[in-house]
Order: structure tokens, then C-alpha cells, then sequence
């Protein structure tokens, strides 16, 4: 009987060569990891902090909850209003999200340290690479023009390109369809609960980033964890050991 050992799936067994058969069949059928999805918010940007002080004032004044942000992370505005504010009326919903607007409008994007250089590195290396995001597109594309790093990206999935948000996997399917890539030849970086369930629910190889949870969150549910970018040959390591 098998036994998964790692997130780079290795494998321990009492029947050696029950196993390794098992072994030999699965590894025909995988490739190696040749697309990288990113998610924005606390993977590339460390833009979380300024989020949670525009959603925990709303929070309070709506709901009496100073910590309202930790319940929204990884989820599109639509998910966001029809989970929290059902019973809110449609004027202060609209000022709400015009609020917002303005507040993405001003938002800096301080980089999560290494990002910038890992993206360019998985360019150079030929990994196909996408952004997969629950922000609106006015805000990536503002983003993208300040930060110069659109370029990178061979495809960009925002909150306006799908139905459900995460942790619905319909974003991280639709960025692997638009690059012709199988769901398990992708991985993805994500630093919220929502969007690692989002990423192993379209069964693809997960990495956490810990910038704005603790990695001991993250670890049950994730393949691999980061803090960062910082040392980017070692990240390359973990994707090339993903299966």
C-alpha cells in the first residue's frame, strides 16, 4: 500500500513492486510543470496591508467587526457583497464599491521581495506564465502600466473574466486554457486560503507565499511554502520537483 511521503510525490511502500509499478505508470502519464499562474494581491504585491485597512473600516462601520478583512482575502467584490452585504441596502453597497474605486485608484504596489526577478527568471527559462487575479481590471491595468511588468505575462485573467471566484478553480482553468496548458502541468502561487483551494481544486501544484498568512496556515493545504521570492533559484527548484 502506498503512502504519499511529499509535495514532490514521493512515495514509501511495503510492496516494493506493487509501488514502483504504480510509480512507473503515473510518472507516464505527467510532464513536467512548464506554466506558472500568479495571483496578485500578496504574491507579486504586498498590497494585503492596505486592504485590510479599507476593509476592516468597513467592516466596523457596517458590521461591528474591526477584523472584517480576514474573511474577504482571495475573493472578487461580487463574492464579497453577495456573501456580507445581503442585507445591506443597494445605495450604501453602491457607495461602497465607489469608495473602493477610489481606494485602488491611490494604492501603491510595494513589491513582494524577489517577485519581479522570479517572473523574469521563468520567462528566461521558457515557463509560460499567467496572472490570475479577483481584483477588477481598471486596477491591473493601472497596476501593470506603473510596475512595467505586463509584458511578462502571457495571459491575464481578472474578476471580469469569470462567473464564480475563488475558491471556485474557474479562474486558474480558464488562465490554463488560454495558455493550452493542462491543469497538471501548472502551478500556481497563491497567499490566500480561498485562492489554494481555488488552485488544488483545478488540480494543480500549489505554492503557498506566507506574506500575509502564517505558513503553518497554509501547509495542510498547500504543496509547497514560501516566505518570498528572495532567493528565486530555490523557487525554481520546487517547481521543477512538482509533479
Amino acid at each position: 500500500m502506498c503512502q504519499r511521503k511529499s509535495a514532490a510525490r514521493l512515495y514509501q511502500c511495503d510492496e516494493t513492486a506493487d509501488c514502483l509499478d504504480k510509480r512507473i505508470a503515473k510518472n507516464s502519464l505527467v510532464k513536467m510543470i512548464d506554466t506558472v499562474l500568479f495571483d496578485f494581491d500578496g504574491v507579486i504585491f504586498d498590497t494585503e496591508p492596505q486592504y485590510d485597512i479599507f476593509w476592516n473600516r468597513q467592516g466596523l462601520f457596517y458590521f461591528g467587526d474591526s477584523d472584517f478583512a480576514k474573511k474577504l482575502k482571495g475573493r472578487t467584490l461580487k463574492n464579497i457583497f453577495e456573501e456580507y452585504f445581503a442585507g445591506i441596502s443597494a445605495e450604501e453597497i453602491n457607495k461602497c464599491e465607489k469608495s473602493l474605486a477610489d481606494f485602488e485608484s491611490k494604492m501603491s504596489f510595494p513589491q513582494v521581495p524577489g517577485a519581479l526577478d522570479f517572473i523574469r527568471l521563468i520567462k528566461e527559462r521558457s515557463y509560460k506564465a499567467g496572472l490570475v487575479t479577483s481584483s477588477p481590471p481598471k486596477k491591473i491595468e493601472r497596476a501593470l502600466s506603473q510596475t512595467g511588468i505586463g509584458k511578462y505575462f502571457d495571459t491575464i485573467v481578472t474578476s471580469h473574466d469569470v462567473e464564480f471566484g475563488k475558491p471556485n478553480p474557474q479562474c486558474y482553468l480558464l488562465g490554463a486554457s488560454r495558455l493550452n496548458s493542462l491543469p497538471r502541468n501548472c502551478a500556481v502561487f497563491e497567499d490566500a486560503i480561498t485562492g489554494i483551494m481555488a488552485g488544488k481544486a483545478a488540480e494543480m501544484y500549489v505554492v503557498g507565499v506566507s506574506s500575509s498568512l502564517s505558513p503553518d496556515l497554509l501547509r495542510p493545504i498547500a504543496d509547497a511554502v514560501i516566505t518570498d521570492f528572495s532567493n528565486p533559484g530555490s523557487v525554481i527548484k520546487i517547481l521543477e520537483a512538482g509533479r
